[in-house]
């Protein structure tokens, strides 16, 4: 409802006489406002949303036994070791290529 009513006293700014700049300018400052408190309330939601996941993980990863958290990281230093490997592999393959075509 805030922006219809936004909307409405933009308009009313818009039909100002010629002479008075100040309002039109003073318009293009509510309308800049209005859209940075748009943005600073969806990244305020991403935030929320954020701490809620981190809490629900790390309540989870918290009833882990020691065993699982063991082997848990040791799948993930694995698996991110090895996406960097291929990673590393593929740019050395796209290099030899481009040194064979010149």
């Amino acid at each position: 409802m805030e922006n219809s009513a936004n909307k409405t006293s933009q308009a009313k700014t818009n039909i100002a006489p010629q002479g008075s700049m100040h309002n039109i300018s003073s318009n293009q400052n509510d309308h800049n406002t209005s859209d940075k408190s748009g943005l600073s309330d969806m990244t305020n939601k991403l935030t929320d949303k954020l701490q809620q996941f981190g809490s629900s993980t790390a309540e989870k990863v918290g009833n882990l036994s020691t065993t699982q958290k063991v082997v848990g990281g040791s799948l993930l230093a694995l698996g991110a070791g090895w996406i960097a490997m291929n990673s590393m592999n593929k740019q050395d393959k796209m290099r030899k290529n481009v040194r064979k075509r010149n």
